[in-house]
């Protein structure tokens, strides 16, 4: 039998509660497991029991908050991810948090490469929908410290699908 942290890593949600009904670990030990696991469906039923069984949502390890990890994660299915990350915020997890490379999540995911801007309109609609996301971050634009909203309206296409020409002013 795979140990509870492979399974959250890379296992379906039957293989993790077999591996963590017998170990009873204390859930939030696994939960950056889950949530870095390949398998989007893997990692949101993985992740989903886990903050029923009380993992806590704001969690930071190695300078990566649950968000980073997710969203850092391989493959993603942004419809299927969305009601996990407005579940993550909701339970406190900071939409503005750096991971440990400095990516804030918005700019994560702007820059995953496995879906196309329209497919991540859900996960972009959360995010910005969350009165925490704070859009005068400092980061970086051509090497430049900028506020984050003038990268937004340098990606403008993105955020004009996902509001309708209504860009955020949190």
């Amino acid at each position: 039998m795979a140990s509870a942290m492979y399974a959250a890593r890379n296992g379906s949600i039957d293989e993790f509660r077999q591996a963590y009904d017998e170990q009873r670990p204390e859930p939030t030990r696994y939960f950056l497991d889950a949530l870095s696991n390949h398998d989007p469906q893997a990692r949101v039923a993985i992740s989903n029991f886990l903050l029923d069984e009380g993992a806590d949502a704001t969690t930071v390890e190695q300078g990566n908050s649950a968000i980073n990890v997710m969203l850092g994660a391989g493959e993603h299915d942004a419809e299927l991810e969305a009601p996990l990350l407005q579940r993550l915020l909701d339970e406190g997890a900071d939409p503005n948090h750096p991971s440990r490379r400095g990516d804030l999540p918005f700019l994560q995911l702007v820059r995953l490469p496995m879906l196309t801007n329209e497919q991540k309109l859900p996960l972009f609609r959360v995010l910005f929908a969350n009165p925490r996301f704070d859009v005068d971050v400092i980061v970086k634009l051509r090497g430049e410290p900028v506020p984050l909203r003038t990268y937004i309206t340098a990606v403008g296409e993105v955020v004009d699908q996902a509001f309708g020409q209504e860009r955020p002013e949190n």
